[in-house]
């Protein structure tokens, strides 16, 4: 279906977007319907790098040949993203946290440490909260999905006229 999809849409074969956007070392693995694309390489704890909105594995590309050293890094495309593509039942409640259960129990991996950029930061602290036993460690990079309250002091500082009356202020 994905094959014709990108050939009808695209007009090039999905078998030469991959060609082309591929790693060496990429991987697939059928996960909840999809051929999840994904990289694993190097030793160690594992660490799952997760991009953020209209990106894809890439993002990490200059990250992994550093992580590697020290850990075992593995980089996915998420579901609509990259070569991994659209997920079969659309978007839903959980879609990325479910997901990553899944895919980790494809991996047998029972623990891990997540690195997430923007959505991929949403996607970690969603796992992280729904499915704990499985994370030790969260690393959170520009992160989607936490709301921030403006305190009401630096609410009043974008008024007109505060900088010119907290000049005036004299503090003791």
């Amino acid at each position: 279906m994905l094959q014709s999809l990108f050939k009808e849409k695209y007009g090039i074969p999905l078998d030469e977007i991959k060609r082309r956007h591929a790693y060496e070392d990429s991987k697939f693995i059928r996960v909840q319907g999809m051929d999840v694309h994904y990289r694993d390489v190097g030793e160690g704890p594992v660490l799952l790098l997760l991009h953020g909105m209209f990106s894809s594995l890439h993002t990490w590309e200059d990250w992994i040949e550093t992580l590697k050293q020290d850990f075992r890094v593995i980089a996915l495309d998420a579901p609509n993203y990259g070569l991994t593509g659209a997920h079969p039942n659309g978007m839903f409640k959980h879609i990325y946290s479910d997901f990553l259960n899944d895919f980790t129990d494809a991996l047998d991996i029972k623990e891990c440490m997540l690195a997430g950029n923007s959505l991929g930061g949403w996607m970690s602290w969603e796992f992280a909260g729904r499915y704990p036993e499985k994370v030790k460690k969260i690393i959170l990079i520009d992160s989607a999905g936490f709301l921030f309250v403006v305190p009401w002091l630096l609410l009043t500082l974008a008024l007109p006229g505060a900088t010119f009356l907290g000049q005036r202020v004299k503090y003791k």
